[in-house]
Order: C-alpha cells, then sequence, then structure tokens
C-alpha cells in the first residue's frame, strides 16, 4: 500500500491499497505515480482523493518511476527498457531500450537519467 503523510504533523493521513507489488513512487504531473512490479503496471493515485485513478500497463517488472519533463517515466527491470507515460492521456506513447536491468530514473536537468546495471 501507499501511505500518505502530513510534512507537518507527522501523521499518516491516508492508507491506498495496492496490491500488485508496490515497488517506485513520484509525485508530479498532476498526480502520484507508483511502479507495480508484480502487475507490470503504475498506479495513478489522485492527490485531492487519495483514489487510484487508472492503472497503467508497462513493461516487465517495474522498479521505479519519476514524473518530469512532460512525461511519466518507468524503468522495466527484466525487459531493460523504459516506459514514457503521457501523463494526460494516461498511457504509454513510447519503449525505450536501455539495456539490461534499468532499475533507477529520475527526470530533471534537462534529461531523463536512468542507472542499468551491466552485469
Amino acid at each position: 500500500r501507499v501511505l500518505r503523510l502530513d510534512p507537518t504533523t507527522d501523521r499518516v493521513l491516508a492508507r491506498i491499497p495496492l496490491r500488485l507489488g508496490a515497488e517506485g513512487i513520484s509525485a508530479g504531473e498532476g498526480a502520484v505515480w507508483v511502479a507495480n512490479s508484480l502487475g507490470d503496471s503504475v498506479s495513478q493515485i489522485e492527490p485531492a482523493t487519495n483514489r487510484v485513478a487508472r492503472t497503467i500497463r508497462v513493461g516487465e517488472d517495474p522498479v521505479a518511476v519519476a514524473a518530469g519533463g512532460g512525461g511519466v517515466w518507468v524503468t522495466n527491470y527484466k525487459d531493460g527498457t523504459v516506459s514514457r507515460i503521457d501523463p494526460k492521456r494516461g498511457r504509454v506513447v513510447a519503449t525505450i531500450s536501455v539495456g539490461p536491468n534499468p532499475d533507477h530514473v529520475a527526470a530533471g536537468e534537462g534529461g531523463v537519467w536512468v542507472t542499468v546495471h551491466i552485469r
């Protein structure tokens, strides 16, 4: 599940159930985004209601997500790709092959940054 915390009181404000193996989380582009490693998907949570607005299919074993630069970026660990979600349309608009085992992603400073574990 996902917990929403109040940064001024340190209290739990909401408990949002997710049953798909919640991994990475990011806030931006109008929502909160959670990579679901067991469901090969990303959950879009609406901050105003603390509810899952939609679940979007991505690649295999998504582990990290970053919102920024007009998109939501998801690392798909097992298939070596990054999915780009259009946050307004709520669907994958690009899948980029990046090499084996991408596991972290950040959006900002003029790009989207991805770590890849070559073994």
